[in-house]
């Protein structure tokens, strides 16, 4: 499954001393949220019941690698990446984590279909290049392998009154989390997937507001899209 033949695309526009620095504050912010909110332990659960993942997983952005530690409970074979290495050797000091590699989302060093799903949870949003992180997901998936990709909802922001906020979020300028170079909208998502040849299984909203479409999609934090890959 493993390919050392690919290289990792590196942030070499800082020093590195100021790389690790930037990656150790954001390790620790992650760890305190990771500490504080119950539902990142859940979710591992939530997906693989919901979606019924079986076969190989990769999990792409696994960062302290829960996911990866639940799937091998439940005896699945599961893989995780995160190019952050301060997140990797927190988890692995205090999680016991395993199988996770160091390695960009955009230059997988994983063998041509070697995973039946890929999980890329709260992950695109954080690419500068989200069509090179599909296009190595396609590579990475056999035939009819399986994506499940969550992301905020840019949208979110209408629920603001202050006018400023709401016409930088239409205008794609508007990010909750300063890591995050890009958010997206349901549309935006299915669009940029169905151009990268997947083919859209399902997708739903977070949260419980209503069982109005309308003020879901305007209103939910996030969403989750399942797609499969399309051969050509």
């Amino acid at each position: 499954m493993i390919c050392k033949r690919r290289r990792v695309s590196t942030d070499r526009t800082l020093p590195e001393d100021e790389n690790r620095s930037r990656e150790d504050l954001y390790c620790s912010y992650l760890w305190r949220h990771y500490q504080e909110n119950p539902c990142w332990k859940e979710r591992p659960r939530i997906l693989i019941d919901e979606f019924s993942m079986k076969g190989n997983i990769l999990d792409v952005g696994c960062g302290f690698g829960h996911f990866v530690n639940f799937a091998g409970k439940r005896n699945r074979i599961c893989v995780g990446i995160d190019i952050n290495l301060s997140i990797i050797r927190k988890g692995m000091q205090e999680l016991g984590s395993k199988l996770l590699i160091c390695a960009s989302a955009e230059e997988l060093p994983i063998k041509d279909g070697s995973f039946d799903w890929i999980l890329a949870n709260q992950i695109i949003e954080h690419l500068p290049n989200p069509e090179n992180f599909l296009s190595e997901a396609k590579r990475v998936l056999p035939p009819f392998g399986k994506l499940i990709l969550s992301t905020p909802n840019r949208l979110t922001y209408f629920c603001t009154r202050n006018f400023l906020v709401i016409l930088k979020a239409i205008l794609g300028k508007n990010k909750r989390d300063p890591t995050h170079i890009r958010e997206y909208t349901l549309g935006e998502m299915k669009r940029l997937l169905k151009k990268n040849h997947f083919k859209l299984i399902s997708s739903c909203f977070e949260g419980r507001l209503s069982t109005s479409v309308l003020l879901k999609y305007l209103f939910s934090g996030g969403f989750t899209i399942v797609a499969q890959k399309r051969e050509k």
